[in-house]
């Protein structure tokens, strides 16, 4: 397995932690508490398969990636955050051609394989 295979699938997992809000403390009613394992589990959404210190640190270097090239950072942001987003439809969001968000969406995936390289060396 190559490291920009193991990148795509933690910007996958970080896109689905995005989506659901796993790292957003929430609000439980006390009867909520109080009914707790009586009824059954109605909650279906997907969760993150990472650690949410994994997902916090890829979410640090896309925010670097964002500050160093704005264009950049948000194609890969909308196309993770927004999953199934076809990239003609980014390319429409951003203002740009459909080959022009695929490019983007490809190198930000590069910069942020390489930064999380950097960061795991140094570690």
């Amino acid at each position: 397995m190559n490291g920009l295979f193991d990148t795509v699938y933690l910007l996958q997992e970080w896109g689905i932690w995005l989506r659901y809000e796993d790292g957003v403390p929430r609000y439980v009613s006390a009867h909520a508490v109080l009914t707790r394992g009586q009824l059954e589990e109605t909650d279906r959404r997907p969760t993150a398969s990472i650690s949410e210190d994994l997902c916090m640190l890829v979410d640090r270097v896309v925010a670097r990636l964002c500050h160093r090239d704005q264009q950049m950072g948000n194609a890969l942001f909308m196309y993770y955050r927004y999953r199934g987003m076809s990239y003609r439809t980014l390319g429409r969001e951003l203002g740009v051609t459909h080959m022009k968000a695929q490019e983007l969406v490809r190198s930000a995936e590069a910069w942020v394989d390489s930064r999380l390289c950097q960061l795991n060396e140094a570690a």
